[in-house]
């Protein structure tokens, strides 16, 4: 489930992608057991993720006074893969749903998920083949993206929580709601660190140098 934060008015294309990549530099990187975040000086965003075993939770602080938008993006593609159904649907005043079933690599690879945010959506635009559409009207296959419209930021972070499922919409809330009860960024963090924490010290190591012992780290996780 592809994420893309953007303070800019989208163009829409007649294919592919309807945004442009944001550009990064690896000193803006910070990455551990459990945690990735990425500055993009360009926009002015931070983009944090974490994650528990069956929901990925992201959070986006965007310059204040920026416009705060997140595009949802269906259409990208591993090598040799089709999309053949796709779907979005907004099924509250700050959550979205849908489902992908790609052919290629995996034949009949299904991902549901449904995503919750801590803002409520002000505009919300489905996109399919570079044109906007309305809800009602047929999104399977194609290219097709929504652009989500929070607003004008006020500095503050936007919590998204994504459960994700290969059986069923249903079984993607379940996860969301099992897993993540609220929107606390910093605390699912630090149960990931901790379920982490107990994986790797199933084997502890002694002696060597220090760029011995974080080889030998980092190719255990």
């Amino acid at each position: 489930i592809l994420f893309h934060p953007t303070t800019k008015d989208v163009k829409l294309t007649p294919k592919g992608y309807i945004f442009e990549p944001l550009a990064f530099s690896h000193s803006d990187e910070k990455a551990s057991a459990g945690y990735y975040s990425v500055y993009f000086k360009e926009e002015d965003i931070k983009a944090e993720l974490t994650a528990t075993k069956y929901t990925g939770i992201h959070r986006y602080t965007f310059g204040k006074g920026k416009n705060a938008r997140i595009i949802v993006d269906h259409s990208h593609l591993l090598a040799d893969e089709v999309i053949d159904m796709a779907e979005f649907k907004i099924t509250g005043k700050n959550e979205l749903s849908g489902m992908r079933r790609t052919q290629g690599w995996v034949t009949n690879q299904y991902v549901y998920f449904v995503a919750r945010f801590s803002n409520d959506f002000e505009k919300t635009q489905l996109i399919n083949n570079g044109k906007i559409i309305a809800p009602e009207d047929t999104t399977e296959g194609g290219n097709i993206q929504i652009i989500l419209d929070f607003g004008q930021s006020d500095g503050k972070p936007l919590i998204a929580k994504v459960g994700i499922s290969i059986v069923s919409e249903e079984n993607a809330r379940l996860n969301l709601e099992n897993d993540v009860k609220d929107f606390d960024f910093d605390l699912a963090h630090e149960s990931a660190r901790s379920m982490w924490e107990e994986a790797l010290s199933d084997i502890v190591v002694e002696g060597g140098t220090e760029a011995q012992l974080k080889n030998f780290y980092t190719a255990q996780y």
